[in-house]
């Protein structure tokens, strides 16, 4: 929440050139509001780590090689929050992890 304030306030996240795997995860849709600008600031992320996403985020085009997704259910809604997420991003894999099967 503090970057978050931070970055509506005008200030700069730096870029995290040496970034190639990112791991988030957020309890509330302000924590996912943070993911999009982290991904933008990530030139050379490869692979990007999702936990219980919440949706109601605009993603930017990203281009990751693999995409992992923790706490997938597979229900309708699900289905339709992780098309919306990944939208016109490249992901060369996508791997779901099931939310009740530990996996």
């Amino acid at each position: 929440q503090v970057i978050l304030r931070c970055v509506r306030r005008g200030l700069l996240l730096p870029v995290f050139n040496n970034l190639v795997s990112l791991s988030f995860g957020s309890t509330n849709k302000r924590g996912w509001k943070l993911l999009p600008l982290l991904i933008e600031q990530s030139p050379k992320l490869e692979t990007l780590i999702i936990q219980s996403y919440t949706g109601d985020v605009t993603m930017p085009p990203f281009q990751v090689k693999m995409l992992h997704v923790h706490g997938y259910g597979g229900n309708a809604e699900e289905v339709e929050r992780l098309h919306k997420f990944i939208g016109e991003s490249e992901c060369g894999e996508v791997v779901l992890g099931c939310g009740s099967c530990g996996g």
